[in-house]
């Protein structure tokens, strides 16, 4: 009776196997981004709008936290436009391909916008 239990459960087992299978390996294939988003002078950015868009137009977002650090997991394999907004900085975006298990690092330096704006020189008075 032991002997055929255990027949019963191997075959479920294998019958079940190919309906695992491919769920276990997507879960493998999927790739990972970090970094962390600065000014120039190296301080910390929290709450940085991180937009990661693949090439099949899917959007994934996140923020930085108060260390400036980010994290974006679960991402497909594949080409990605990777943009950082922070209120008072300039905005970036660089394009970045990631691989089935990959775990990459992407810092961003942003400038900020008073750095950026250039003073207009004022009316010129006077009297003759």
């Amino acid at each position: 009776m032991k002997l055929k239990s255990a027949t019963n459960v191997f075959a479920s087992v294998v019958l079940l196997l190919p309906l695992i299978a491919p769920f276990h390996s997507s879960a493998q294939e999927s790739a990972a981004l970090s970094g962390t988003v600065t000014d120039t002078s190296g301080n910390p950015i929290s709450h940085a709008a991180i937009t990661a868009k693949a090439a099949n137009g899917v959007v994934t977002t996140t923020a930085s936290s108060s260390d400036g650090t980010y994290n974006l997991s679960h991402l497909d394999p594949g080409d990605y436009t990777v943009s950082v907004k922070a209120k008072g900085f300039t905005a970036k975006s660089t394009t970045i391909t990631l691989a089935a298990g990959d775990t990459q690092t992407l810092d961003f330096s942003l400038n900020s916008l008073s750095s950026q704006q250039q003073r207009a020189p004022g009316p010129v008075s006077g009297t003759r």
